[in-house]
């Protein structure tokens, strides 16, 4: 992994807080290859069995996707129905009804409609 520094021989005041983007960018690059090397780790284990291939497949169809839902998979096997999905959203207004205005215009009668 590569090591970047910033220094100048006169530091504006926010420099430090852009050292520490600098700092938390390295290490979300870091992160990524990681995540890389695992992707590429998990790939080799399943392209070594068959079976192994159609447990993942099985896993992943019924809503799996941590390693507590694995361990739950391997205990109990596939359970249908279970597949986690966005349940319905609704929208949520906080202002009470009384305030709502009419979509009708208001007619003016009387003294006031001159």
């Amino acid at each position: 992994m590569r090591r970047y520094r910033l220094t100048k021989k006169k530091k504006p005041p926010v420099w430090a807080e852009a050292e520490r983007v600098l700092q938390v960018l390295s290490e979300i690059d870091a992160a990524r290859a990681d995540l890389r090397w695992y992707d590429d780790e998990m790939w080799a284990v399943l392209t070594r069995s068959a079976r192994i291939r159609r447990a993942w497949a099985e896993f992943l169809s019924s809503g799996g996707v941590t390693a507590d839902d694995w361990v739950n998979y391997l205990r109990v096997g596939a359970r249908r129905g279970c597949v986690r999905s966005e349940g319905h959203l609704r929208l949520v207004v906080d202002n009470p009804t009384s305030s709502r205005r009419s979509r009708r215009p208001r007619t003016r009668t009387g003294d006031s409609a001159a």
